[in-house]
This record gives structure tokens, sequence and C-alpha cells, in this order.
């Protein structure tokens, strides 16, 4: 988990007292530099799948840093959605905006020394209360990462590390640093766990090519909560379109993740502009962060892209017709309301929001990423796949989509019945659990 840029699901964490779990059930360590309050689109699925698992009456102790947004939480454990969360202190980031130069080295340095107080945190938490078989799965690795690992593997713990987005955490695009010590200690990890847990196929290649046999990987996806994330009938939809403060007369194009240019904003907003020329009925909702001001949180390249795609708008007459909807925890609405999901991502793991999307009726129109989007869509059943990030292509396709209203409602059907098929969350939790039976043969502790 490497940011906190996708849209905010979790209720605010109320301190709980800890409750022991049976005597048979998994006990799981659930090691994220992220969680609530600051998200990632990781750590909004780790909690989705984590919550599922204490409801199949396993315990979870998630550890996350005490960082940003959750500084006050500072050696506190509380209780988010039945989880426990454990909030570790790391060292304080040195202030370096004011720097003329040199702010890449010193962002480095913050980042270095930052995972490194974490995962010293994390190795004496679990010397104070790991115990043989607990299962420590690793959202993310670093450095002493593998100083953590190799103690969880003296004391007969079960580490996993999951993957969650292609260029980033997948060990292929670890980078070298400080004469290459850092980068071979943090792929060493890759070799010392029980399991490496992908999301795609995308990145279980990406695991093959690094170097790993295939007896230490396993691929399971993302879940989806298919009894929230579902289709609206039209006199719901009318009450939502109001309670939104949307018109219920209108159709729209939605959006949903950070309004940046991984996430293909820059393709998103010509595209549209291109498909409101011929469908004055269509508005676009942009679900997600994005307002970039606070320049200590964000690169000021994200603010300036927003700021030239509002005034792109503006030219075209069109800013009455895009809804910046920002962060919100009610998601699954703004999906309910629309007509076609647009996501021309340009980097993914597995993406959240096309699979929730999906499980809400909606035709896709989505970048062709092989192993990322195409495990999830076959272009012409599910949606339309486009090769590249030309905004005409996409416009073109959303038109296709639109033109055609038999052809939307089947492919809003086997949208939905693909992720009721094969990712739903429970049954994504189950694998899990299977998984870590396996890790554990079955003993009962």
């Amino acid at each position: 988990m490497h940011n906190s840029e996708t849209v905010s699901t979790l209720p605010k964490p109320q301190p709980q007292p800890s409750e022991e779990a049976p005597a048979n059930a998994l006990r799981i360590w659930a090691i994220s530099e992220y969680y609530f309050p600051n998200f990632s689109g990781a750590a909004i699925q780790a909690h989705r799948i984590l919550g599922a698992l204490v409801n199949r009456g396993h315990q979870v102790c998630v550890l996350t840093t005490a960082d940003q947004d959750a500084k006050v939480l500072a050696g506190k454990q509380v209780r988010v959605d039945g989880l426990q969360v454990k909030y570790l202190p790391v060292l304080r980031r040195f202030s370096w905006r004011w720097l003329p130069f040199g702010r890449s080295l010193v962002r480095s340095v913050n980042e270095f020394f930052r995972r490194v107080s974490f995962d010293c945190r994390v190795l004496f938490h679990l010397m104070r209360h790991g115990r043989r078989n607990d299962i420590v799965q690793f959202y993310v690795v670093g450095e002493l990462t593998r100083l953590v690992i190799a103690y969880a593997n003296l004391r007969g713990m079960k580490p996993v590390i999951q993957i969650s987005l292609c260029g980033a955490d997948d060990p292929l695009a670890i980078k070298s640093s400080f004469l290459g010590i850092s980068s071979r200690l943090t792929k060493s990890c890759f070799f010392a766990v029980h399991r490496v847990i992908s999301l795609s196929s995308a990145l279980l290649n990406s695991c093959r090519e690094f170097g790993l046999p295939d007896r230490q990987l396993q691929q399971i996806p993302n879940g989806v909560d298919a009894q929230r994330f579902k289709g609206a009938e039209p006199e719901t939809r009318d009450q939502i379109c109001k309670r939104l403060k949307l018109d219920p007369q209108k159709q729209f194009v939605v959006f949903v993740g950070s309004a940046i240019h991984r996430k293909g904003i820059d393709v998103v907003i010509p595209a549209f502009i291109e498909l409101a020329e011929y469908n004055p009925n269509v508005d676009l909702l942009i679900v997600g962060p994005c307002d970039f001001s606070d320049h200590t949180r964000h690169p000021i390249e994200r603010k300036r892209l927003v700021d030239e795609l509002r005034e792109k708008l503006d030219r075209f007459h069109l800013a009455d017709r895009v809804h910046w909807v920002g962060e919100v925890e009610d998601v699954d609405l703004y999906l309910r309301v629309a007509s076609v999901f647009f996501f021309p991502t340009r980097r993914e793991g597995l993406p959240n929001a096309l699979a929730e999307a999906m499980a809400s009726q909606l035709p896709a129109v989505a970048s062709q990423i092989e192993g990322v989007t195409t495990d999830l869509v076959t272009s012409g059943v599910h949606g339309i796949l486009v090769d590249g990030y030309e905004p005409t292509q996409y416009a073109e396709a959303l038109r296709e989509i639109f033109a055609d209203d038999e052809k939307r409602h089947l492919m809003s059907r086997a949208a939905r019945q693909r992720i009721e098929r094969e990712f739903e969350l429970s049954h994504i939790a189950a694998r899990y659990e299977g998984l870590y039976n396996d890790l554990v043969g079955n003993e009962c502790r």
C-alpha cells in the first residue's frame, strides 16, 4: 500500500477492549503501512477481506503506522468494524517543501527511516504478542521486513506477502538503492515467506519472471460485496438521484478513483467532451479525491493537471455537466445511478472500482491491460476494452454503448453475473481461509 488516494469507505474507529478468539480460530496479523484513516485502494480491499475473516470466527489485528491523519492515534489500539487496529509510532517526516533543491533526496530519506522504524515496531510487537502458527500477512515490504520475516519463521509463524499494484510492490518493480543493499534486502523477502499472493495474473507472471517457484505463488483476486454493490430499479434510482442532488432525467458516465494521471483523468475529460457533443443528456460523475491543494501531501503536478482540465471544460462550456464529487463513503449510490463505468487507467493490480462497477450492473469502458483489466472484463461481453489512451477511441466506445440499449443491458447482466460467480466477497474470504489453514496444517491452538 503506497499512497492514500482512493475513496474513503470506513467509519471512525471506536476504542474497545480486545477479546480472545476461540482456541481453534486462526490468528492473523495484517501488516499495512496505510489503514484507516489513511486510505488506499489496497487498504480498503484488505479491510473488507479481513472483516469477512473475522465474521468467519478468526482473530485479526492490523498493525499500521501512526502517521499523517493517524498521528493522534499513536500507540492506541482501536476497533474498526470488528477488526483490532494497532497504530505504531514511526519516525516523523522531515520538512522538505521549502527546499529549493534536493527534494527527491530528502523524500527518499524520509521514506527510508519511516519504513525502518515501522518494521522495528512490528518486530517488537510480534516478539511480545506473536506465537506459533500465527499468520503474518504483509501488505508492504521494506528494508528491515526481511528481519521481521526471519523472526516470524524462527517462531513458527507463517509469513505471507500480498502484492496489489503492478510496477509498485511487485518484486520486479523494486528499484536499486544504496549500492543495491536496500533493494537486495527487500527482494529477499519474497523468497523467505511461505506464500506470495497476487491479485491478478499480471502480478502472478511478474513473480514468475522474478524467479519465484510456482509452489510459493497463489493468485487470489479482490472480493466484492455483492449485497452492497448492485444495480437499482428505476424507482429506486430516482430516489437516489434526489438524495445525491442529481437530475434523474439525466444519464451518467461515472469514473471512480483519484483524479490523477495514473488513473487516466487526463483521458476521461477530453473523451467526455467529445461524447457530450453527441449526447446532450449525459453528465459525468468523478467520484474520488480531486482536491490536491495541500502540497505537503500531494505533488504539485496533481493540482496543476486538475486545474488544466477544469479550464478545458470551461472553454467548452461543459463545467456544469461534470460533477467533481470528491471523496465519499457512499460510492455504491453513485454507481447505482450511472449507466456506464469509465476507467482508462494506466496501471493497477486488480482494480476494486472496476469490479464494484460490474457488480453494480454497469458495462465498462476501460483500458486494455493484459492480466489486469482483462482478468475482469471480456471486451464485447462485459464492456469495451480500449488499447491505448487516445480520448477519441474512448469517446467512440462510450457512444457505441449509449447507442444500443439492448447491448448495454446485456453487458450489464453479464458483468453482474461474472462478479457473483468469481469475485463475491464471501468466496474470496473462503479462499484466504483455505490458504491459511493449509499453511498451519489445520492445527488447533
